[in-house]
């Protein structure tokens, strides 16, 4: 607010900028705003910044409030700068102490009754920590895995190698080499290793009705398959007894697994339960 006007004709077309200080003291940008024209009293939009971006994660490290004003050659004219520091603007937000004066060096230096170039008042800062997934698995988190597979006729006859489930291939078709690889991982992470295992868009025996939602080991009531083993064999033998379909549609079992993960949200319902998708 109050910042210096710069353009002879107008108002200034300020926008910021963010610098990180590196090792040797100079400071590097890493994020600039957008520029609000003609005006000396600017209210730029809320924005996120990660931290470890902005300043390595360290709440004393200088950060660089710079402020220009726009100009299309890209000559942009200084306005002024002031430096704090995360636990700075942390500490001023919950005290609501957020205003931080603009100073421009050279008129620091030649003006005698020089206050500031403006004033620069922080509305909110808000230091939120983002989990990654490690974080998760760290703190106990379990994982319970549905398996889903697509028996629609667009994956091609499994008689043939150019089939999605070709029963041939010595090494495993597509589908067998992906849950291989996913299941070896995932199953870590759940402590049962029971994997619920279905299949969608087959035609089933006897008399061939279409299916988005069936049990890959035949047991609606119990569609628990042992470990990644356990669901590699219940395919095989799916594979064998029905016959490819359509359409390829899938919410059926998106909507299946919602209902299970809701009612593993709830306390009440934890014990008719067992398995769910995370």
């Amino acid at each position: 607010m109050g910042l210096d006007k710069k353009d002879f004709f107008g108002k200034s077309d300020p926008f910021y900028e963010l610098g990180k200080q590196n090792p040797d003291g100079t400071f590097t940008t890493v994020y600039r705003s957008e520029t609000i024209e003609g005006t000396l009293s600017p209210r730029w939009r809320q924005h996120e910044i990660n931290v470890k971006r902005l300043c390595g994660s360290q709440a004393e490290q200088p950060i660089l409030f710079s402020c220009y004003d726009h100009d299309d050659d890209g000559s942009h004219d200084f306005i002024g700068y002031f430096i704090t520091t995360l636990a700075q603007l942390r500490d001023r937000a919950s005290a609501s102490t957020t205003v931080f004066d603009l100073i421009n060096p050279k008129k620091l230096r030649n003006k005698k009754d020089y206050v500031n170039s403006g004033q620069v008042k922080m509305a909110e800062c808000r230091v939120e920590k983002t989990y990654s997934f490690l974080d998760y698995i760290m703190g106990g988190l379990q994982l319970n895995c549905t398996v889903a597979i697509d028996f629609t006729g667009s994956n091609g006859d499994p008689q043939t190698p150019r089939s999605l489930h070709y029963i041939g291939a010595p090494e495993g078709n597509h589908y067998q080499q992906t849950w291989q690889a996913i299941g070896q991982i995932i199953q870590d992470y759940d402590a049962d290793k029971l994997f619920p295992a279905f299949g969608f868009g087959a035609a089933l025996p006897p008399h061939g009705q279409v299916s988005f939602e069936f049990a890959l080991n035949g047991n609606a009531d119990n569609p628990l398959c042992a470990g990644v083993l356990g669901v590699m064999e219940a395919y095989k033998g799916s594979l064998l007894h029905v016959g490819l379909s359509g359409p390829t549609n899938c919410a059926p079992m998106i909507r299946h697994v919602s209902r299970l993960a809701i009612k593993l949200l709830n306390p009440e319902l934890l014990r008719i339960t067992t398995y769910s998708s995370s």
